[in-house]
């Protein structure tokens, strides 16, 4: 026998519900404010990397594995662990090569294993040696990483910008269009991790914990050079009264500028080891200041437009750089990102990797964030980067016809 519920009955629980909700809403609210801020850093950036692992995951499925476009389905850690990864498994696994491959007819250097730099390899190689293999061991760092970037990214926009954009500036990495490497087994996420922490230490006059991570950055990418111009001009205005710690910076950051290419000299028995291995991925199997963007924006623009266009770009971001709001961002980051924009420039293709490295300009995603006050703004940067990434994923992940 049905039991009927009386209509009235029925609306007065939809609007007992509904008189809920809110309070309900409130109160997760109130719990969310409650947690620490190194907590809310993981937590966003934790959503991040699992919205960015379903959009890889989906993609996944659906490679395309050779030139006829023909697809078949990849779990995600193999999907993942392409390209560059193949190279840090290597090191991981066997170490570098004592004497570098050279082309039997040209006598050039061929790629290898120098040109990537050692950090990642080798703390993924502890997880090998537990038993862990690859590429779990390399995602784990990646994403270890990641997170730890998370925690001091929001710390040191905290100082700069307040909490709130601090909260948000997470969430704008973590969404950013090349975020998904920060899941791969590459270097970047340790990169980014030490990178934000050398700027928190020097915000903070950490200086003990400046000198221990500089180094390190030198072992992980090659953006040393760059990083070494900021902690120049950080002891230029902020350590003429601390002369012995202004030089012991300035040491660590020479250190790190020159410590892998003397390491690949003294192994490989050649002064040269590193620079000819690096020149053995540009065009022309060499490296040429600047050129490699002219000659791509003439092709891409035409001699004049391509020049004007490139002029433009980094007018316009010096131009934004030198407003004053920028000047939240407190002259650390500004120089990072003029130095580190230079050296992109001076030694790097405008290839599809060129994508990957933009992450390191993540100071302008606090400018971006600080431009205005309102959630729909920020809430509309953030989903944007999501859109964005799916097209990265499906462009060059799932196509596989360009490294990225």
């Amino acid at each position: 026998m049905t039991t009927l519920i009386p209509p009235l009955t029925v609306t007065a629980r939809l609007r007992r519900r509904a008189q809920a909700s809110p309070r309900l809403a409130a109160g997760v609210l109130a719990r969310w404010h409650r947690l620490p801020p190194w907590v809310q850093a993981l937590v966003v950036m934790a959503g991040c990397l699992l919205l960015t692992g379903f959009l890889l995951d989906r993609a996944g499925r659906f490679t395309v594995v050779d030139a006829q476009g023909r697809t078949e389905r990849w779990p995600y850690l193999q999907f993942v662990a392409r390209w560059d990864s193949a190279w840090y498994r290597r090191i991981a696994q066997e170490g570098y090569p004592g004497d570098l491959p050279l082309d039997p007819v040209t006598g050039e250097v061929r790629q290898n294993a120098w040109a990537f730099y050692p950090l990642f390899p080798m703390l993924a190689r502890t997880l090998l040696s537990l038993g862990i293999g690859w590429p779990l061991a390399g995602w784990l760092v990646s994403v270890g990483a990641t997170l730890v970037a998370a925690v001091v990214l929001r710390a040191l926009v905290d100082s700069l910008a307040g909490p709130q954009v601090a909260l948000w500036s997470v969430a704008l990495l973590g969404s950013f269009t090349t975020a998904p490497v920060l899941q791969f087994p590459y270097s970047d996420a340790i990169a980014l991790a030490l990178l934000v922490g050398v700027f928190w230490s020097l915000r903070k006059r950490r200086y003990g914990v400046t000198l221990a991570l500089v180094p390190l950055v030198g072992l992980a990418r090659p953006v040393a050079v760059p990083l070494a111009l900021v902690v120049l001009v950080h002891v230029v205005r902020r350590c003429r009264a601390r002369p012995a710690v202004g030089l012991a910076l300035l040491a660590a950051a020479a250190i790190s500028a020159v410590i892998w290419p003397v390491v690949a000299a003294v192994v490989t028995h050649r002064s040269s080891a590193y620079t000819d291995s690096m020149a053995a991925w540009r065009q022309g199997a060499s490296i040429v200041p600047v050129d490699p963007w002219l000659a791509a924006s003439a092709r891409y623009l035409g001699p004049l437009a391509g020049r004007v266009l490139l002029a433009g770009a980094v007018l316009g971001v010096l131009a934004w750089l030198t407003r004053p709001i920028a000047r939240r961002l407190g002259a650390d980051l500004r120089v990072w990102c003029v130095a580190y924009g230079a050296y992109l420039i001076a030694v790097l293709d405008p290839t599809t990797s060129l994508a990957r490295y933009l992450l390191g300009f993540f100071p302008l995603g606090v400018l971006l964030l600080v431009g205005s006050p309102s959630r729909a703004y920020r809430i509309t940067l953030v989903t944007a980067g999501f859109i964005t990434q799916l097209v990265w994923i499906v462009t060059i992940w799932r196509g596989g016809a360009f490294p990225p």
